[in-house]
């Protein structure tokens, strides 16, 4: 957010209440939709283990990715990679 905030020549509370308004998410939410759509894709296209889809997608530990990624699909990662099988 800081980095765009700065391409942007915005403060980050202007950019964050932008993202709300616009998208109905906040930055912190879009950024997880994101990074989440990505994970499926690389579950779905190859035979990375889960955690290093974890760490290509830009989480940081395997711990808040599967926490997220369960709140977005409804599934652990493993269970979205069987499901597509």
């Amino acid at each position: 957010l800081e980095m765009l905030s700065r391409k942007f020549a915005m403060s980050s509370s202007d950019l964050s209440g932008r993202f709300k308004k616009e998208l109905g998410l906040t930055f912190t939410q879009f950024l997880h939709e994101i990074r989440v759509r990505h994970a499926c894709s690389l579950l779905a296209s190859t035979e990375m283990s889960v955690l290093d889809v974890a760490m290509e997608v830009g989480f940081g530990s395997s711990r808040s990715f599967f926490r997220i990624f369960k709140q977005c699909k409804g599934m652990t990662p493993s269970e979205y990679r069987k499901r597509l099988k």
